[in-house]
């Protein structure tokens, strides 16, 4: 009897050790399967991509691997938003978004992830109604789990937040979501990094349409000096440029204001060349410093220039 039984015991731990070894090996595959899919997302492979995250998620289930499963349906809803098929990626996170609040909670990280997601989805398909409430509930339960929340994810929430209510026309909200985003990208990048000029620059404009000039010449200046310092030289330098000629033509400076325009008009030269349709938007700007200054003959030639680029523009436009 007691032989029987020990028997029957080793058979058990035979039986365990089996049990324990096939639970390490797919776990060790769900993780090489998760590494395939994404490898084959980054080759804009999305259909191979999915047929790996459906494997990955197979395994997950049965052995209760929730945050890989989810990591596997996050990675598919990905891949259908890669192939511009919003609608799939919408259902399939709401349905997984309702299973994740079912198991774990609603006030649970996995849940914020996922508010983040439909967040996202909801921008790009411009319902920004739907977009703000899955943000807000996402920035609302991550500071519940007393997450650190000066980092990069929530950088890109309050900075799409800020986008969405520029969209609107609600400033104040708008500003304030510019405001958190600056904050937010000094703690996790510094004060040297390509996202606080971006950052200045939505704070100003947000200023300059709330008719706040002085404080916005101040970001724009701030910005300018950051870009300058990062040797910044594209076409969005050009365009900080402009706009801080706007804001000092607001402020009645109008010598910085033309000075402003002419240095985005040399750097669209260099970046476009001479007969580029961007140039348009310089010769407007000096156009109208000029006008402003009773200076109408200069003022003329500039707008005759800018003229002359518009119809080069449709001149080479398809439809023309």
């Amino acid at each position: 009897m007691l032989r029987i039984l020990f028997t029957v015991l080793l058979l058990s731990g035979a039986q365990n050790l089996w049990a324990q070894r096939v639970l390490t090996d797919d776990v060790l595959m769900i993780d090489t399967l998760l590494i395939q899919g994404h490898n084959l997302l980054i080759q804009s492979s999305f259909a191979a991509a999915i047929q790996k995250f459906e494997q990955a998620k197979t395994l997950a289930r049965p052995h209760k691997k929730w945050a890989k499963y989810y990591r596997a349906e996050n990675r598919i809803i990905e891949a259908l938003w890669s192939q511009y098929l919003p609608d799939s990626a919408l259902n399939r996170s709401q349905g997984l978004l309702d299973k994740i609040i079912e198991k774990d909670g609603p006030q649970s990280v996995a849940a914020a992830n996922f508010h983040l997601n439909l967040g996202s989805i909801y921008l790009m398909k411009v319902n920004y109604d739907r977009a703000i409430v899955h943000y807000e509930k996402a920035i609302k339960i991550k500071k519940t789990q007393n997450e650190n929340q000066l980092n990069e994810g929530l950088s890109t929430v309050y900075a799409n937040m800020f986008y969405m209510y520029s969209q609107r026309g609600n400033l104040e909200k708008a500003v304030y979501f510019a405001e958190q985003t600056y904050q937010i990208d000094l703690k996790t990048y510094g004060t040297d990094h390509v996202f606080i000029v971006d950052d200045l620059t939505n704070i100003a404009n947000t200023y300059l349409a709330m008719e706040m000039y002085d404080a916005a010449v101040h970001k724009l200046n701030e910005a300018s000096r950051l870009a300058n310092k990062l040797k910044i030289r594209g076409e969005a330098y050009s365009i900080l440029l402009s706009t801080l000629g706007t804001a000092y033509a607001d402020v009645h400076q109008f010598e910085k204001s033309a000075d402003f325009h002419r240095r985005a008009l040399r750097n669209n030269q260099k970046l476009f060349g001479d007969e580029h349709f961007k140039l348009s938007y310089n010769y407007i700007g000096l156009a109208s410093n000029l006008h402003e200054r009773a200076l109408y003959d200069s003022s003329l030639i500039y707008a005759e220039k800018a003229l002359l680029h518009e119809d080069a523009l449709k001149q080479s436009s398809p439809s023309s």
